[in-house]
């Protein structure tokens, strides 16, 4: 959940850490047990000026006139997941090509009864027709070596890859196991066989502000991987380096690949549907600490968040995938916001439970009091503040005007964020008895 680009973030240092903390939807270090903040070790993102050549081109303009490339028929990794699955059926409705999904299971049927279930889960329809068809299931493992050798190289044109290891409580062995080093054995079959890689990452590489740098002012772009950022984050720091290796390929003309840097992955726009565990979106367990402490702080309340549908997403993501060669980086998210405020009254109104504004002390003194409710510490978990009461802490902004430029060119534009979308997820939720 990326904060608006156009608000003052110049929040003390409590609200700061809390903005920080819901950002990146993942628990700080994987820890599981206690409440305790332990003291925090920032890694500094410093590799300053890399690949500049590659991220200049990043330009929207006369350019546009050039070659586009088209995606062919798809190696697509993670298709079981959120993303990845309405990626899937955006594939199979409105693309010709084939998809082969690489699948971890034991066997291939066990694969294929799993990926139909999820297929019917979201749409109500396994997709039999496309079965063997256009629809492939192909035993594999990113995180291996030898994990694609199962794979049909010369029926794939392009690879999308959707997998990554986004649990709150994976080790960090795990999470830089999928994230890091399956994209290098995956770059290396993608190089070794000549396609093309469309890689799916997070504005949340963006990191941190810590201690007033870098300056103030300074956002995550197109043009940019490393602005100086911070992270204490086991899962944003493996999915910059799996950037970093991307577009080092990329300047040495080795790989011909796209970066996908989405946002805040929400609920469909068409019809609310959700993830099967939303227990692992930032912005929803942020709302239900809210709700479950029945208070806000005034200086939160004031902010303004962003929700890019699913479904919405992966349609961006396909259009970017077509465009030029030389554009490298894109960051497919929704650039209307809606502030905090607006979301509070309708979780009050529909959850029926007051939410009143506070100021920091009282908030912060709540918090610590839920915290040492053992009824209520996983709850409220998303609103720790994740610094070690040292460093002021917070969240970079990004800037996604190329992105968007360049969608509007190709004649999508992303549905304003309205309360009847807000009232729609609120009430799936509801009745999955999340608030309390």
């Amino acid at each position: 959940m990326r904060p608006d680009n156009n608000i003052n973030h110049n929040d003390d240092a409590e609200l700061a850490a809390l903005r920080h903390g819901k950002a990146t939807g993942h628990d700080r270090n994987g820890d599981q047990e206690g409440t305790t903040p332990q003291k925090t070790e920032w890694k500094h993102m410093a590799d300053y000026d890399l690949f500049q050549d590659v991220l200049d081109r990043n330009t929207f303009g006369d350019n546009e006139a050039t070659e586009r490339q088209s995606i062919g028929s798809v190696l697509l990794t993670g298709a079981t997941g959120f993303l990845g699955i309405h990626i899937l059926r955006e594939l199979l409705e409105k693309h010709p090509g084939n998809v082969y999904c690489l699948m971890r299971d034991e066997d291939t049927e066990a694969a294929t009864r799993r990926l139909q279930a999820t297929l019917f889960y979201y749409f109500s329809n396994p997709y039999d027709y496309f079965l063997n068809r256009r629809l492939f299931v192909v035993k594999g493992d990113i995180s291996r070596k030898d994990g694609m050798v199962n794979v049909p190289y010369k029926n794939i044109d392009t690879v999308i890859n959707c997998a990554a290891n986004v649990q709150p409580f994976s080790t960090a062995h795990d999470v830089h196991l999928v994230n890091a080093v399956g994209v290098k054995n995956l770059m290396g079959w993608t190089m070794a066989h000549s396609k093309r890689l469309i890689h799916i990452s997070t504005c949340d590489i963006a990191g941190q502000r810590v201690n007033g740098k870098p300056k103030a002012g300074t956002m995550l772009t197109e043009q940019r991987l490393s602005i100086g950022q911070y992270t204490d984050n086991q899962y944003i720091s493996s999915k910059y380096e799996a950037e970093r290796i991307i577009l080092e390929a990329v300047e040495r003309h080795q790989l011909n690949a796209k970066i996908m840097r989405v946002g805040n992955l929400s609920p469909r726009a068409m019809d609310g549907e959700f993830k099967m565990n939303f227990n692992t979106n930032s912005s929803m367990g942020t709302l239900r600490a809210l709700q479950s402490l029945g208070c806000v702080p005034y200086g939160l309340l004031a902010g303004k968040w962003e929700f890019s549908p699913v479904d919405e997403t992966a349609h961006a993501i396909l259009l970017l995938a077509n465009t030029q060669k030389h554009y490298t980086v894109f960051m497919p998210y929704n650039n209307h916001t809606v502030p905090l405020v607006d979301i509070i009254e309708v979780v009050e109104e529909m959850t029926r439970r007051s939410i009143r504004p506070v100021h920091n002390d009282v908030f912060r003194q709540t918090l610590q009091a839920a915290l040492d409710n053992c009824a209520k510490t996983d709850i409220v978990r998303p609103l720790t503040a994740y610094n070690d009461g040292e460093h002021p802490v917070e969240v970079m902004a990004c800037d996604n005007s190329f992105t968007n430029k360049v969608l509007l060119s190709l004649s999508f534009r992303w549905d304003n964020t309205s309360e009847r979308y807000i009232r729609q997820f609120v009430k799936l939720l509801l009745g999955m008895n999340y608030f309390e």
